[in-house]
């Protein structure tokens, strides 16, 4: 049987392997000790999902990233990783007037650049009612949904982008869910789901657009009290290791996008999370523990690492 030999992978390595050490009572000594974890020859995953208010305001947005959307899917600087596009976009409640829906995903992330191009294309800045928008929902359902796809291997980022804040709350009566969403729900779904936040807030709205007033100019939703704080994308980026900039026009939205998802994709926390994630599931963990335990220590201590 002739059959092909998968290459030998170079293994998992820790310096110093030994050390002798005799401690009198009390004494305390420490060292650096590394772990080399040599890389898979696999290219890093990213889904990386596309979320745009397309409200009326937006028009020259959203027109302006059509136009741009095959500079942002083939930017270089993502060439050694292995990305994949989801696309959808979120105007507000009520449904089915004055708007048509509240969220609309519109593509699982794929590998595929034109389809995404060909979702992005398909964006229609139109609607919206009063001032806040529906993006909490929209943030939250990306994290809960299991119909939106997210590959189980990969870092997950929402580049959301928009010019007025979130509704908050956004009642049970509106969603049919169980529970209100809030500010502090849709935060608590997307550190859940391991999702990495990445916000635009552009000129074409109010001032502070994302970060705005969400009670300010709120009256669609005559069952449900607005009761939010302005300063949303700040917080909600915040809590998921991602960035939020202020003041995008839209003649810089497209390169400002560019490099909001370089950086994400890029991310050294995200490195330094693998690393983390591989020595408490994999063979690092073993030889680690068992370096501590030679040494007399108590290899137990590992799993707090």
């Amino acid at each position: 049987l002739i059959g092909t030999v998968p290459p030998r992978r170079r293994p998992v390595t820790i310096n110093p392997r030994r050390n002798d050490w005799r401690l009198d009572q009390c004494d305390r000594r420490s060292e650096k000790i590394t772990v080399t974890i040599p890389p898979t020859g696999t290219a890093p995953k990213a889904d990386v999902y596309l979320l745009a208010d397309t409200t009326g305001s937006m028009v020259p947005v959203i027109d302006a990233v059509k136009a741009g959307a095959d500079a942002i899917l083939n930017d270089p600087a993502l060439a050694a990783f292995d990305v994949a596009w989801g696309v959808g976009n979120y105007r507000d409640f009520t449904v089915p007037a004055p708007n048509s829906y509240a969220f609309q995903h519109q593509l699982a992330p794929t590998t595929s650049t034109a389809a995404a191009s060909g979702a992005i294309s398909t964006w229609n800045a139109d609607e919206g009612g009063d001032t806040p928008e529906g993006q909490l929902y929209a943030l939250q359902e990306l994290a809960t949904n299991t119909s939106i796809g997210w590959r189980t291997d990969s870092k997950r980022i929402i580049v959301w982008f928009g010019d007025t804040p979130g509704h908050d709350p956004i009642c049970t009566d509106l969603t049919g869910l169980p529970a209100a969403i809030t500010e502090a729900t849709a935060t608590a779904a997307l550190t859940g789901a391991n999702i990495t936040v990445v916000a635009v807030s552009t000129t074409t709205g109010v001032a502070d657009a994302l970060d705005g007033d969400p009670n300010s100019g709120s009256f669609d939703y005559p069952t449900c009290a607005a009761n939010g704080t302005a300063g949303q994308a700040t917080r909600i980026t915040a809590a998921t290791g991602g960035e939020h900039r202020t003041g995008v026009d839209p003649g810089s939205i497209v390169s400002t996008l560019s490099d909001l998802i370089a950086d994400a994709v890029q991310s050294r926390d995200e490195a330094a999370g693998r690393v983390r994630q591989a020595l408490r599931s994999g063979a690092a963990l073993n030889k680690f523990a068992a370096f501590i335990a030679a040494q007399g220590g108590d290899a137990r201590t590992v799993e707090n690492w």
